[in-house]
């Protein structure tokens, strides 16, 4: 077993820049006399049918005599762990400077669910005490640990698993909180650039719930992704509902205040994340002005009121936004009803025509800051 997991590349690591681990690794012919015990401890438990009256006539001293012998051994086998750490000065000397790692493996609950919430290691948490789980499955655990490398580098260093330490929801704190653990992040930069460009590490940013329906469940997004100039160009050739979404003060409410939107812009980590770390969507947001004012003003907003169907229920029932459905013949009726306007539109660029002949679009569009940057980028 130990020549199998030494001449594994992706398990060679473990010696080298885990150790805390250090201490699985030589404790394991110490954890051989807790081995043999086990079928001893079997027959006793067996033998226990034959005190039935006795445990009849006082049924509360069982329960507690049972739970006696798995104490007993947690005395006895954690100082012979403690001394096994502190007489190794070397690995002494690494533990004392990360204590959010040995706390990761002692006391951080929400680290432990990492390791129990596992399907190969689900039974520890099924059919266990506290103290059973290291008696009984404790060769299971070891010779999965010790003799499978795929299990291993799958848990602790393939890049493919690595977003599990990065982006889960419990794991977030470590990402907050553990400046140690940060450094390590930020100082490998191979694993860095396979996490920005591998196809299995990509879906990190994509599998997220609320930004699921952005990427992949939506063919309507898809599609405007894709083939953004057709939503440009929807956008540019219907001035109507476009100046009517700039200049109107019941449409203007959903940018400046609604807050349920705003939070999901300004305090959201992961999606500030993507817009901020993917360079690969970096150029198509820089080569593009025409969606860099759409990216930057509203990013999540946008597509939602186009085509998330948990939104679509915006334009159809809410009050303030129900005058574009129905208002519409009478917006287009006052367009078409002003000759000037409809020549000037002919006749000049779409963002042209509003500035020369619409005053009272003017000053909406000159002091809005969202809608300062067409003038300016707008090709």
């Amino acid at each position: 077993v130990e020549h199998r997991r030494k001449s594994h590349p992706q398990v060679e690591h473990r010696r080298k820049s885990r150790p805390h681990a250090e201490h699985r690794r030589k404790s394991h012919p110490r954890a051989e006399p807790r081995r043999k015990s086990r079928p001893r401890a079997e027959p006793r438990r067996k033998s226990r049918p034959q005190a039935e009256p006795r445990r009849k006539s006082r049924p509360q001293a069982e329960p507690r005599r049972k739970s006696r012998p798995q104490a007993e051994h947690r005395r006895k086998f954690r100082p012979q762990a403690e001394h096994r750490r502190k007489s190794r000065p070397q690995v002494e000397h690494r533990r004392k400077s990360h204590p959010q790692v040995e706390r990761r493996r002692k006391s951080n609950p929400q680290v432990e669910h990492r390791r129990k919430s596992h399907p190969q290691v689900e039974h520890r948490r099924k059919s266990h005490p506290q103290v059973e789980h290291r008696r009984k499955s404790h060769q299971q655990v070891e010779r999965r640990r010790k003799s499978n490398p795929q299990v291993e580098h799958r848990r602790k260093s393939h890049p493919q698993v690595e977003h599990r330490r990065k982006s889960h929801p419990q794991a977030e704190h470590r990402r907050k909180s553990r400046p140690q653990v940060e450094h390590r992040r930020k100082s490998r930069t191979q694993v860095e650039h396979r996490r920005k460009s591998h196809p299995q590490v990509e879906h990190r940013r994509k599998s997220h719930p609320q930004v699921e329906h952005r990427r992949k469940s939506h063919p309507q997004e898809e599609h405007r992704r894709k083939c953004r100039p057709q939503v440009e160009h929807r956008r540019k050739s219907r001035p109507q509902v476009e100046h009517r979404r700039k200049s109107r003060p019941q449409v203007e409410h959903r940018r400046k205040s609604r807050p349920q939107v705003e939070h999901r812009r300004k305090s959201r980590p992961q999606v500030e994340h993507r817009r901020k770390s993917r360079p690969q969507v970096e150029h198509r947001r820089k080569s593009r002005p025409q969606v860099e004012h759409r990216r930057k003003s509203r990013p999540q907003v946008e597509h939602r009121r186009k085509s998330h169907p948990q939104v679509e229920h915006r334009r159809k029932s809410h009050p303030q936004v129900e005058h574009r459905r129905k208002s519409r013949p009478q917006i287009e009726h006052r367009r078409k009803s002003r000759p000037q306007v409809e020549h000037s539109r002919k006749s000049h660029p779409q963002v042209e025509h509003r500035r020369k002949s619409r005053p009272q679009v003017e000053h909406s569009r000159k002091s809005h800051p969202q809608v300062e940057h067409r003038r300016k980028s707008h090709p």
